[in-house]
């Protein structure tokens, strides 16, 4: 999308028609990504989803949660998220690219997937829906520092083994 954009909660019921792929950034540095569809683009008709706007993958959860944006900002200042603040991770405006989301959208439903935290989370979601791939950028970070510092751990096993003998 190029610049990041980020507006704060009360923002977002000003955003245009559209689909949408935004991460709520919390205070412990742990990105949540949702689908955010701004003025029912998608008309979706399934109970659970119905027409509401912010659409996403709990844990221990088979199911989509679908609060309205209200309902949603609702909950995170009741959960001590006085203003939350949201990224701008992709979009989708053209009504090609929202059939192809609200079909994949339909197809996730459907699956009623168990969330899971390394090969099912709320961006393996989000990201499903909007470029049909799933993935997890926030994950994959995750572990290539993983990765990282356990080279280095054993590099400083190894070094300091060599030095004994």
């Amino acid at each position: 999308m190029g610049q990041e954009v980020i507006l704060s909660g009360d923002q977002l019921s000003l955003v245009p028609p559209g689909l949408f792929l935004i991460n709520r950034l919390d205070t412990d540095d742990v990105d949540h990504a949702v689908v955010f569809d701004s003025g029912n683009v998608l008309e979706i008709k399934i109970e659970e989803i119905g027409n509401k706007s912010v659409i996403y993958h709990l844990p221990k959860n088979k199911t989509l949660h679908s609060p309205t944006l209200e309902e949603y900002l609702k909950k995170r200042r009741e959960q001590g998220d006085c203003n939350p603040q949201f990224s701008f991770q992709g979009k989708c405006v053209d009504q090609v690219g929202i059939q192809a989301a609200k079909s994949r959208l339909i197809k996730i439903h459907q699956r009623k997937e168990e969330y899971n935290w390394l090969f099912n989370n709320c961006e393996h979601f989000a990201y499903e829906v909007m470029t049909g791939k799933k993935k997890s950028p926030q994950l994959r970070s995750g572990m290539a520092v993983a990765g990282l510092l356990a080279i280095v751990s054993a590099s400083s096993l190894l070094s300091s083994g060599n030095r004994r003998a």
